[in-house]
């Protein structure tokens, strides 16, 4: 795998996601809808708590700006992805909707699979060299010497 195939499926796994949110949010089934309706003549008081609102926009936030980092392989970035994914996992037990129509839960499941690529090849070879030679272009060392040791420029 090249950097372009890379990059394609850092470009396309993000599409899926902005399409799954248009998906799910604009446009749901009448299931949904219904089961949204029920859901608040029963629980009409419960809202989303404050910690589960800040983990959902952190990730989302996270998700973002990793996504811009690993498009340019900076290092420091694939933490921040690893940490956006991470960040997701406890609104699957504090959020108590979910439920998918067939096209957002088409969208959501490309866009897993797409993050589930990404993540496996960014530390496998020959994506893990880039992010390696960029991670040594930042922090002063030269990306051809080996050795890690400072090298002069001069």
């Amino acid at each position: 795998m090249n950097k372009n195939v890379f990059r394609g499926i850092l470009i396309i796994t993000f599409l899926f996601s902005i399409l799954y949110f248009i998906a799910d949010v604009f446009y749901p089934s009448g299931h949904k809808v219904a089961y949204y309706l029920c859901y608040r003549s029963l629980f009409i008081n419960e809202e989303p708590s404050t910690l589960t609102n800040l983990l959902r926009y952190t990730s989302l936030l996270l998700y973002v700006i990793s996504v811009a980092g690993m498009f340019l392989f900076l290092a420091p970035f694939r933490l921040l992805f690893i940490s956006s994914l991470l960040l997701t996992i406890p609104g699957y037990f504090t959020d108590p909707h979910l439920i998918y129509t067939s096209m957002s839960k088409i969208l959501y499941d490309a866009g897993m699979i797409g993050s589930g690529v990404i993540l496996a090849t960014m530390y496998l070879e020959p994506i893990n060299r880039l992010f390696k030679k960029s991670g040594n272009k930042t922090s002063g060392l030269d990306a051809n010497n080996e050795s890690g040791c400072l090298t002069d420029s001069s």
